[in-house]
């Protein structure tokens, strides 16, 4: 695999936290107590410090003057202000990738071996293994950003890492029978950079997008339900 997703205790807090938000069992103004969470999860408050700090971060969670930890809203605008964000970093990522093709040795090999990865994920998504295609799923994202080698490309995408984690985990979720559309929408990418042309990899990246779109929608959907709304 071209990498995998590393974390540390926090992170995983983090990462549980924000997919709680998401999924709307922790609603806007709920207060994140971190004695509560310490005794929930058996850990210490520490990491879940450090945790709700990277949630304040991703702008998930705000301390009010009276220092308690507030959840704010995570709705359909906010994933499209995700999407805008992940487009423009990926959509230059892979231009840049683009123009350098011609004169890069390296590029063939490297081209074959996320197809060669992209063929793991599709058999995981085959057997149903969401972590594995979540691993994959990461890794190929963040793999255009590092052939790119834009610093300030770079150091913007690092700095969604743990939402764009959360999201995915939640979007492969509710994805059901729609997470066949995972191997053609990625291999589509990779179709667009090998084919030079612009156009069709800002169309294969829109239909990429969209399914996720599809899929955050439908978590909504059963969400909302469920609350009754």
């Amino acid at each position: 695999m071209a990498g995998s997703i590393k974390t540390k205790l926090d992170d995983d807090v983090a990462n549980l936290l924000r997919k709680a938000i998401i999924e709307g069992q922790y609603p806007p103004d709920y207060h994140l107590n971190e004695a509560e969470l310490s005794r929930e999860l058996g850990i210490s408050r520490g990491p879940i410090r450090e945790a709700i700090n990277q949630l304040e971060a991703d702008g998930l969670v705000y301390r009010p003057s009276n220092g308690r930890t507030k959840v704010l809203k995570f709705d359909s605008d906010d994933y499209e202000d995700y999407l805008k964000l992940r487009y423009y970093l990926e959509s230059e990522a892979c231009k840049m990738i683009m123009v350098r093709a011609g004169e890069d040795p390296t590029f063939p090999g490297w081209l074959e071996a996320e197809k060669q990865d992209l063929r793991q994920l599709e058999h995981s998504i085959e057997n149903n293994v969401n972590i594995i295609t979540n691993q994959y799923d990461y890794a190929f994202h963040d793999s255009l950003l590092k052939r790119a080698d834009r610093p300030i490309l770079s150091r913007a995408w690092k700095s969604i890492s743990g939402i764009r984690r959360s999201i995915m985990e939640t979007n492969i979720k509710y994805a059901e029978e729609q997470r066949k559309d995972y191997f053609r929408t990625h291999m589509g990418i990779l179709e667009g950079i090998e084919s030079g042309d612009f156009s069709l990899l800002e169309q294969r990246l829109q239909e990429h997008f969209a399914s996720g779109r599809s899929h955050f929608g439908r978590m909504l959907n059963l969400t909302r339900r469920a609350k009754g709304e």
